[in-house]
């Protein structure tokens, strides 16, 4: 058949297999022939058991073509074969509008916009509810049976909060005063999803590297801070210090960090969010902070920052990640109008929550984290202790 590339529909299926959250977003023009049946029959076991596998596959016979195919990434994949659907329905369509032509002695506009008509072939051009309903089932089906994978924050009460999670295809910003513990809950949610091999990204636009990695130490090794960069410590802090560097060292696959070398646009931020969900597997990202984005310096502040989090927000939605903005507060104003630069980040953001410190124990205060937006749960209120020299929330 004129425009298929057979190996390349089965290379694709074996890979839907691995990574069946993608099946949503295509249709079954992008195949020909049986496989269509196939991807089918993929579908139809994602949707219901919210995993893909042979076993879930038993009632349909797969071709040896599939044993053998390896797993690829799917873009690529999906552009060529995108390509030739097209092509290949084009073709056809102009088959249609021919044949219109020929039968017909008066043609209406009607009769040529339905023999014209190209069906979607990836669901990003499609109009229609499915994609929503069959994303909703798989994760839905996922949870009962314990399968799916929770972006953690790292705080329990944030979970409960947030339905059990940073929302992944979404923007939630943290609001705070500069030194609140904005960094310190990025640092502290970062290690905890690592631990749990959640693969995490960090731009981090005010510090490097170097200084971000005794910040991890602090919190893992619990050993102060300011300790820790004298080098001043005590045969116990050495060694916790120490398993602390190992334990961060077997977490640093699933921790990618941009650091303020260079000044990053929303643009940049984006690529680089949307490469790295593809060959990494990236599941949330943090950028610290929203104020440090670069923008045109024709902008003013209110469209720079709202047009930083319309862009990121979008590569969220699109890579379905979880995006977390850390941001600066206005001390002039109050609810989302204090998000300093732009109140339209606010409306953007899925969730908006503010860290205000409380109460002052030692080296302990007591904080209250206050949602100020929170779409798809209450607006409510939680206190918690920050241990500042450790940089933990507790």
């Amino acid at each position: 058949m004129v425009y298929q590339d057979v190996d390349a529909e089965y290379r694709l299926l074996v890979s839907l297999m691995a990574h069946p959250e993608r099946i949503a977003q295509i249709t079954a023009y992008v195949f020909t022939d049986h496989r269509v049946e196939l991807f089918r029959a993929i579908a139809d076991a994602y949707r219901t058991y919210g995993v893909v596998t042979l076993e879930s596959l038993r009632h349909v016979r797969i071709p040896p073509e599939m044993y053998v195919a390896n797993v690829t990434a799917i873009e690529p994949l999906l552009v060529h074969l995108t390509d030739l659907a097209l092509r290949r329905q084009a073709y056809e369509a102009a088959q249609r509008v021919l044949q219109r032509i020929q039968q017909s002695d008066m043609l209406t506009y009607s009769d040529v916009v339905k023999a014209a008509y190209i069906p979607p072939v990836l669901t990003t051009n499609d109009t229609s509810l499915e994609e929503g309903i069959e994303r909703f089932l798989a994760i839905q089906q996922r949870k009962r049976n314990g399968t799916y994978q929770y972006v953690d924050t790292g705080l329990p009460f944030l979970n409960v909060a947030l339905n059990g999670e940073w929302p992944v295809g979404g923007i939630t910003v943290i609001l705070g005063q500069p030194g609140g513990g904005k960094t310190a809950l990025m640092c502290q949610s970062a290690i905890q999803m690592a631990q749990k091999n959640i693969p995490c990204m960090i731009f981090s636009l005010e510090m490097t590297k170097q200084r971000l990695v005794p910040r991890f130490l602090a919190y893992l090794a619990q050993v102060p801070l300011d300790r820790i960069l004298s080098g001043v410590l005590n045969v116990d802090e050495e060694q916790r210090v120490q398993q602390a560097l190992h334990d961060l060292q077997q977490l640093q696959s699933r921790i990618f960090i941009v650091d303020g070398k260079q000044s990053l646009t929303a643009d940049d931020i984006a690529a680089m969010v949307y490469t790295h969900v593809q060959l990494y597997g990236v599941r949330a990202f943090f950028v610290d902070y929203l104020q440090l984005i670069a923008f045109e310096r024709l902008q003013t502040m209110f469209e720079a920052y709202g047009d930083a989090v319309q862009t990121l927000s979008a590569v969220a939605h699109r890579t379905d990640a979880a995006g977390i903005l850390l941001s600066q507060r206005n001390r002039q104003h109050e609810g989302l109008d204090a998000i300093l630069g732009s109140s339209r980040v606010g409306q953007i953001a899925d969730v908006v929550f503010e860290i205000r410190a409380t109460e002052q124990q030692g080296a302990t205060r007591t904080v209250e984290f206050q949602f100020l937006k929170n779409r798809d749960n209450a607006l409510t209120s939680a206190v918690c202790y920050y241990h500042a020299p450790c940089l933990t929330f507790y």
